[in-house]
């Protein structure tokens, strides 16, 4: 399972990085961004977090 997340959608509210650290993180553009190698299949928060998103900018795949 992986996160993307639509940069231009995100607002950069932090709820998927305060929900699912592991998964993802803010870069300097005050964006969200999926950090690179994690695995939401074993994280098990992205969903929650992609759900939670307030303008849908993240997108979860097989």
């Amino acid at each position: 399972m992986q996160a993307t997340v639509n940069q231009d959608l995100c607002i950069g509210c932090g709820i998927c990085v305060n929900m699912c650290p592991g998964c993802f993180e803010m870069k300097d553009d005050m964006k969200s961004y999926v950090i690179e190698g994690s695995d939401c299949s074993t994280e098990g928060c992205c969903e929650q977090a992609a759900g939670s998103c307030p303008v849908q900018a993240i997108e979860i795949s097989e």
